[in-house]
């Protein structure tokens, strides 16, 4: 089977097409619970193999290889500029999921049942998770309801907030989106 290790077997849905044509009506607050517990998981719990992300150097690499590419794509340069100018201050790392999006969640009748894909956890900024699913290519399509494409980022924050997670920062929010939409614009064109 390769590392990881079967916890227990859930019977949910995975597929956001289907998950998105009918959700819950708890799960962007499940999203935003669930993924304050994830942020609160003590430090001294995680494996010592999971990675602590210097955004700097992350941002460097994207650049990197964005020449390597050709360096051709001046909406890519943009966002490389754009992020090198607004680098957040560094915070006290958390577990990050890293990948924390519809298609990696299941989803039951109750609502989040699960979350999936943890293969590019590391410690880093909680507000890269709280981005990532917001990005419009994980709305699949619902474009107008920019939390995962179920509702609006006031209502995804305040679960996240209220659960116990962090003040969120917009100007810090911000920059992880803009990231993260490059960093998948990279992963486009390397494919």
């Amino acid at each position: 089977m390769g590392t990881g290790y079967v916890m227990r077997r859930i019977v949910a849905e995975v597929n956001p097409a289907k998950i998105l044509a009918d959700p819950p009506p708890s799960l962007l607050a499940d999203l935003g619970r669930e993924l304050a517990h994830i942020h609160a998981i003590p430090r001294a719990t995680v494996p010592a193999a999971i990675p602590l992300m210097d955004t700097v150097a992350a941002l460097a690499d994207l650049k990197a290889r964005f020449l390597s590419y050709g360096g051709d794509r001046p909406v890519i340069a943009l966002a490389i500029k754009w992020c090198e100018e607004h680098v957040p201050p560094p915070v006290d790392p958390v577990l990050v999921h890293g990948d924390y999006r519809m298609g990696n969640v299941m989803v039951g009748p109750d609502g989040l049942a699960a979350v999936l894909d943890w293969e590019l956890a590391h410690l880093g900024d909680g507000h890269e998770d709280l981005a990532f699913g917001c990005m419009a290519v994980w709305r699949f399509g619902r474009i107008g309801r920019p939390a995962f494409g179920l509702g609006s980022l006031e209502d995804y924050i305040a679960a996240y907030e209220g659960a116990g997670g962090a003040r969120v920062d917009p100007d810090r929010f911000r920059f992880w989106l803009v990231y993260r939409t490059l960093w998948w614009a990279l992963g486009c064109l390397q494919m």
